[in-house]
């Protein structure tokens, strides 16, 4: 009888301490869930044409764009951009007078089917539904090492999925920051 108490408290003692553990526990996988069924109704829908762009940056002012285009479920199109803050003769960054950096940004190269994914710089080749499977993963990593991060756009489609390790100080975050997504004509 003692036995039967004792695991029935311990019982009850594991429901409780689980129940403290969901909302913010699982908020992002959850998400990312949702996010891609809706993914895929809109996928339906929509066709399964569109183009995307990712955006790399860090604090030092450089930033890059890689432009993907997919059609009908094939990336046939992809083009990277690199944008550099201008420099005045001192080292200094030239500002524009409404604010912000002046910036030059240099088309690097334009890949097209027959080439796709033969440079290395820029974003890899990837579809949206190969996107949500590579940094699906990137929500599995420890929470209490890392920031996690996740968001839609309004549709519901992947914006932004990735974490920053919680000792990183400089250019930490590992993922994928999409900047635009729009359909392409069905």
């Amino acid at each position: 009888m003692k036995t039967k108490d004792l695991l029935g408290l311990v019982c009850l003692l594991a429901v409780i301490g689980l129940s403290g553990c969901g909302s913010d526990e699982f908020a992002e996988r959850n998400a990312y869930q949702n996010s891609r069924s809706k993914w895929a109704d809109l996928k339906k829908a929509k066709g399964n044409s569109y183009v995307y762009r990712v955006c790399r940056s860090s604090w030092t002012g450089w930033s890059s764009y890689t432009d993907i285009q997919v059609e009908n479920g094939a990336v046939t199109a992809r083009s990277f951009y690199k944008v550099v803050p201008l420099q005045n003769a001192d080292g200094s960054f030239r500002y524009k007078k409404e604010g912000g950096l002046l910036c030059d940004t240099t088309c690097v190269y334009t890949e097209s089917v027959n080439d796709i994914g033969t440079h290395e710089q820029g974003d890899k080749p990837l579809t949206m539904d190969e996107l949500y499977e590579v940094y699906g993963k990137y929500l599995m990593v420890d929470r209490k090492q890392n920031t996690l991060y996740f968001e839609t756009d309004t549709e519901g489609v992947l914006k932004l999925c990735g974490y920053v390790p919680n000792t990183c100080t400089d250019d930490c975050f590992r993922g994928i920051h999409i900047e635009s997504f729009r359909w392409l004509k069905k």
